[in-house]
């Protein structure tokens, strides 16, 4: 063993008949308290190496859980403003889709209102047509007939011209209503 006993060892040697000074006693005891204060900061040190160790360890898992989070809630600042912007743009479209709607329907009344007309003025011209046929059936022979067969003639060139240009007119209507 080494120049320095153990406290036991030490006892033992004083119970076998070594006198102990209180001096001794005394050196004894600050050497014990030597080595302990010396064994408590080894330990000391080495709790604070692996617990300072440790602490780092999670401080660096929190900065990164911490910056994840920050990332995140970018990710999510952004989905919401696309998200919005998205919502503005779907309400735009349906804005729209309505207006076309109503145009539509307004469009679909028109037509609807030339086609009345159209089917009024074709029974219109029929029945002035019919109202023609008849004049001629029922005219006498042309040297008898108070009406000059010219203006007969005439009057059914003008009427066939009206006809066209009501014909023209409402096609050109019906056109910018499909357009």
């Amino acid at each position: 063993m080494s120049d320095e006993q153990s406290p036991k060892s030490q006892a033992a040697d004083n119970t076998l008949g070594h006198q102990t000074t209180p001096a001794a006693i005394e050196q004894a005891i600050e050497q014990i308290g030597a080595r302990y204060i010396a064994d408590l900061r080894t330990l000391s040190d080495t709790f604070s190496q692996f617990y300072g160790e440790l602490l780092a360890s999670k401080d660096e898992r929190i900065a990164a859980l911490d910056q994840r989070v920050e990332a995140l809630e970018r990710e999510r600042s952004e989905n919401l403003s696309l998200l919005a912007s998205k919502n503005d743009q779907i309400a735009q479209l349906m804005r729209r889709a309505e207006d076309a709607e109503r145009d539509r329907a307004a469009r679909d009344a028109q037509i609807r209102e030339f086609e009345e007309i159209g089917a009024r003025y074709i029974a219109d011209l029929q029945h002035l047509t019919s109202q023609l046929g008849s004049a001629r059936i029922a005219e006498t022979p042309p040297s008898e007939s108070p009406i000059p067969e010219t203006e007969v003639t005439e009057q059914a060139l003008a009427l066939g011209a009206v006809s066209a240009k009501l014909d023209s007119k409402q096609t050109k209507t019906l056109d910018k209503v499909h357009n």
